[in-house]
């Protein structure tokens, strides 16, 4: 009789065991669906806000920045006219000179990463004056990724991966989330020869927000 008890306890413990692991499961798939709804309601409704803001972007500072997206990594090249005072000699780059910084070097797990700032950024012009004095750095030049990044100007909001896919996704995220204004962060980062995985987008993350507070950037204000 007290075989039989204990095989009867054993199997309610088995069934109630697996009648919970069966809710646990559908509670995580129903949460991980959420999640992705979420996300992607997100996306769109981001994605609605940075066209309804290029809506305001003159045919200028579009072609301008159709270039720097088309061809951003060799940009700090002078591909103008020889006659015209090359962008980076001009007073709006002495100022823009004034409010960017290059941060100190990352390193983790023998990769290396370097964020970028620049404060009160209004024209897509200085987005692409900032480019070129990340670029200017001959060390940067050797990177793998040189210039992930992400901004947000009155007229308008966007990234580049710059080949890490995603990476330039999340900072305009972490931009638009801490509600940053009129500013421009980018990271370089060097390959060390260790695979980093996932674990990349939250060193690039972290190195950004940084960088952004370091700076009292808008949303980023150190309480």
């Amino acid at each position: 009789n007290n075989n039989n008890n204990n095989n009867n306890n054993n199997e309610v413990f088995a069934f109630e065991f697996i009648e919970k692991c069966k809710e646990m499961f559908e509670r995580e798939e129903l949460e991980a669906k959420k999640r992705d709804e979420k996300e992607k309601e997100d996306n769109e409704r981001y994605a609605r806000e940075r066209r309804e803001k290029q809506k305001h972007m003159s045919e200028d500072d579009s072609k301008m920045k159709a270039a720097i997206f088309k061809d951003h990594l060799v940009s700090w090249k002078h591909e103008g006219d020889p006659k015209v005072t090359p962008l980076l000699e001009t007073e709006l780059a002495a100022d823009v000179r004034k409010r960017f910084k290059s941060h100190p070097i990352v390193c983790y797990e023998k990769c290396r990463f370097q964020a970028h700032t620049c404060r009160g950024v209004t024209t897509i012009k200085e987005i692409k004056i900032a480019l070129k004095l990340i670029i200017l750095d001959t060390k940067v030049q050797t990177a793998t990724h040189p210039r992930i990044f992400a901004y947000r100007i009155p007229n308008d909001d966007d990234f580049n991966d710059d080949g890490e896919t995603g990476a330039g996704k999340n900072l305009a995220n972490i931009l638009r989330l801490r509600g940053a204004e009129n500013v421009f962060v980018a990271v370089t980062r060097w390959f060390g020869g260790t695979h980093l995985g996932p674990q990349r987008f939250k060193v690039i993350n972290s190195c950004a927000s940084q960088a952004l507070e370091a700076v009292g950037a808008k949303g980023f204000e150190k309480k």
